[in-house]
Order: C-alpha cells, then sequence, then structure tokens
C-alpha cells in the first residue's frame, strides 16, 4: 500500500468483518486531478449516515473521456453514457464541454450526450 502510495498507482482496501471493498485513488499530480480534487462534494453513502469525499459526476465524465482518449477502451464511453442517463438534468454540462474542447473531444462527447438524451427520452 506504501508504494502505491508513493508511485501513486489506485489500490484497494477489503474490511475483512463485511468484506466491503474500497478502491482509493491517490491524487495524481496534474492540473485535472488537482481540479477535481478541489471540487470535490462530501456526501452521505450508507443509511448509517457515514460520509466521504467524492469527485463530481462532471469530474468523472471527464476522466473516463480522458481514459478513454487514452486506451481506446469502450468500458470508458459505456460508462459516461450511463452516468449521463443517471444523473440527467443534474449535470453542468457547459463545464464538461469545455473541458472536452480542450482536449478534442467534444464531438465524441455530443455523441454520448445525443445517445443518452435518446435514451432517457424513450
Amino acid at each position: 500500500m506504501r508504494d502505491a502510495i508513493r508511485r501513486r498507482f489506485p489500490f484497494n482496501i477489503i474490511q475483512s468483518a463485511t468484506a466491503a471493498k474500497v478502491d482509493l485513488i491517490p491524487l495524481p499530480d496534474d492540473i485535472f486531478s488537482r481540479v477535481a480534487f478541489s471540487r470535490r462534494q462530501k456526501k452521505v453513502f450508507n443509511q448509517e449516515g457515514a460520509e466521504a469525499y467524492f469527485i463530481s459526476a462532471e469530474d468523472i465524465v471527464l476522466a473516463k473521456l480522458f481514459a478513454f482518449a487514452q486506451t481506446g477502451s469502450d468500458k470508458h464511453l459505456r460508462d459516461v453514457k450511463g452516468i449521463l442517463i443517471t444523473q440527467w438534468g443534474h449535470l453542468d454540462l457547459e463545464l464538461i464541454r469545455r473541458a472536452t474542447q480542450q482536449r478534442n473531444l467534444l464531438e465524441q462527447f455530443e455523441q454520448l450526450y445525443n445517445a443518452a438524451r435518446q435514451e432517457f427520452e424513450d
């Protein structure tokens, strides 16, 4: 675990009593990650009222699109479409559009947005 943190590699921990798994992702040293971290939001994540910080849905969309650009994995595109559908009407689309335009991913985002809109409206 210490090595993963030092090298900024993702890792997970598992609570042995409940088998609950948490993915931990050390903060990478890049501008997108620092901005996403600064926009993180504290949310309740279980019925007992436990809280944790999460990056915004917009930043997850952007991270997935950036990962797709690096890896070509369609899984990231499916994830983006799913987020768009489940968060429909609650996303800052202008923030996403500005960021994707800067990375030449705006067309890809718009295709996913249109597909999500069509599925949401059906």
